[in-house]
């Protein structure tokens, strides 16, 4: 990326995010048109890239080029899962379950007369949200039910009503993964955790991302991103200011989405 350019933008509420984003392509790589192969544009929806594609060649057209080569676009998460460096096999849905219902099989007692395939479909979007939030539990479960119990703001003597689903989702977890270690496979969470990671060794110097249009990150992204943005390969487009006094506030949720990537508004 070119030096000095600030990654950070904040856009209006009623400025066109994909209009801006395309003039800043082609301001800011002017010297590299019609060639955009080096760009990626990474948005929060495929049905954005129709629009900025217009609005690209628009504003190429505007600077003296009735063509370009790339950029390529893409959402943020089929991009880094066509990245390289995940698991070797990674199971499908089904298969995901399947372990799952074996691990729960092997643990009656944690849920009684429940139907274990239900059970299992609500334990796979638990740990799905975990390994996004790169949450690790402690070996001890009484750890984990106690560090459970201050986050709830319950007193230590009142653990009981935890202990229950404590003890089931972390006998689970360490089964789950058990299984996976034991099958020499990998689920999907894990496998665009390590291809979040590997994608931070692989792409060269001179690939460069702009996104727009996002109010979220997970931890895994955000902490990608916060990389990428020091390092001067990504840039940012959000609207707002950033500066929310409360959860009302319009900018909340950019105010939050700024603090996960430790950027001041």
């Amino acid at each position: 990326m070119a030096d000095n350019l600030p990654t950070l933008a904040y856009l209006p509420y009623g400025e066109d995010v994909l209009r801006h984003l395309a003039r800043r392509v082609i301001h800011e790589q002017g010297h590299r048109l019609p060639d955009l192969t080096h760009i990626t544009l990474l948005l929060p929806s495929p049905q954005a890239a129709y629009a900025l594609r217009g609005h690209l060649l628009q504003a190429a057209e505007a600077a003296g080029h009735h063509a370009l080569l790339g950029p390529e676009m893409e959402t943020l998460g089929n991009w880094i899962r066509r990245q390289p460096g995940g698991e070797q096999g990674v199971l499908s849905p089904h298969q995901r379950e399947l372990l799952l219902v074996e691990a729960l099989t092997a643990h009656p007692y944690l849920y009684g007369a429940g139907n274990p395939w239900t059970l299992a479909d609500s334990l796979l979007d638990l740990f799905d949200e975990m390994s996004a939030r790169l949450v690790t539990l402690p070996a001890d479960v009484d750890t984990f039910i106690a560090q459970l119990a201050t986050a709830y703001g319950l007193p230590g003597t009142d653990n009981a009503a935890l202990g229950g689903e404590a003890r089931l989702v972390h006998t689970l977890w360490g089964a789950w993964h058990a299984q996976l270690r034991a099958s020499h496979s990998g689920d999907a969470q894990t496998d665009y955790l390590l291809k979040l990671g590997a994608s931070l060794r692989e792409l060269t110097p001179e690939r460069q991302l702009y996104l727009a249009g996002f109010n979220h990150f997970t931890p895994a992204e955000a902490s990608w991103l916060r990389q990428l943005l020091d390092r001067q390969q990504a840039r940012l487009l959000v609207q707002g200011a950033g500066s929310a006094t409360g959860d009302c506030h319009p900018d909340a949720v950019i105010a939050r989405l700024l603090e996960s990537l430790h950027c001041a508004a």
